[in-house]
């Protein structure tokens, strides 16, 4: 077995952006992108929808990872 990358990056555009520059090395490469929680009132279901928009437009890797890092554990928003 090879190895993996695993880039630990937020994911804001220009994160985004700098990881789909590794197209070369997509076979080796699995991102953990965190998922950075929205500005206090913006709507978290339009952020999120934005979130993925973006991750999709820059990534087409196979396998790529998301942390939900301030999330509630099967909840539907941020922690308080």
């Amino acid at each position: 077995m090879g190895f993996s990358y695993v880039p630990i990056v937020k994911g804001h555009d220009n994160d985004l952006r700098a990881l789909s520059l590794l197209r070369r090395a997509w076979s080796t490469t699995k991102p953990l992108i965190e998922y950075t929680l929205p500005k206090i009132g913006t709507d978290v279901n339009t952020d999120l929808a934005s979130f993925i928009e973006r991750a999709r437009r820059f990534l087409s890797m196979n396998e790529t990872f998301v942390d939900f890092y301030g999330f509630h554990p099967g909840g539907s928003g941020p922690r308080s």
